[in-house]
């Protein structure tokens, strides 16, 4: 490559870091939430490789574990085999806390179908009520919520449920922001992963869910 190519090049290349950067910028602005970490975590959902993936048909053991629910039940993930599962770590103060809606118009779309749905609320980002039972009350006044939801729980760090703890040792993922989201097949098995900027109701989710779903029906 000549001189003038390849300065041609690295125009471009500065052209296209200049664009992510303003895109990054316009991202952390439009979430205006008090948290002296903000920009690093929300920049590490975006940019992190474990974020945005999905995984063969196979790609490790199943994955499980037991929560207790807002309504004083405990779940075993285990009870929900034979249908995928979108298990969405959220938290009532967070700046896409609007998901929750996006999140009950999946499940109300495709549970006759099969889909299973599990909110995992969690404080570990600052950002979540002091009591399940002021979550309970925030979600089913302020969205009408009926899918069901833990009460507060760890998703990262050494104190990490052990659902998660089994999904960062398959995967590598780990919830880097709320509204990170996993999605296990009917086999017990991680198949897909988004960070909190994708929505529960983008195409790309759905497209997964209905491949599961066919895969439930086979």
């Amino acid at each position: 490559m000549g001189l003038e190519g390849q300065n041609q090049s690295n125009i471009s290349t500065c052209r296209n870091v200049v664009s992510l950067m303003a895109s990054l910028k316009a991202y952390v602005g439009a979430i205006k939430v008090n948290h002296p970490n903000l920009e690093t975590l929300m920049l590490w959902d975006m940019l992190s490789a474990g974020a945005t993936r999905t995984y063969k048909r196979s790609p490790g053991k199943e994955v499980s574990g037991s929560f207790t629910l807002n309504s004083g039940e405990t779940l075993d993930i285990e009870d929900w085999r034979g249908h995928p599962v979108l298990v969405v770590n959220t938290a009532t103060r967070c700046g896409f806390a609007n998901q929750y809606q996006g999140l009950q118009e999946v499940y109300d779309q495709y549970r006759e179908q099969g889909l299973m749905v599990l909110a995992v609320s969690s404080g570990d980002f600052f950002q979540e009520r002091d009591s399940a039972e002021a979550v309970k009350e925030y979600c089913e006044t302020a969205f009408g919520l009926d899918y069901p939801m833990t009460v507060p729980t760890h998703v990262k760090g050494r104190n990490a449920h052990p659902f998660y703890q089994a999904v960062r040792s398959e995967t590598g993922f780990f919830p880097a922001w709320n509204f990170n989201k996993v999605m296990i097949g009917p086999n017990g098995q991680v198949r897909a992963t988004w960070g909190a900027h994708v929505r529960p109701e983008a195409r790309e989710v759905k497209k997964m869910i209905e491949a599961l779903l066919a895969e439930e029906s086979d």
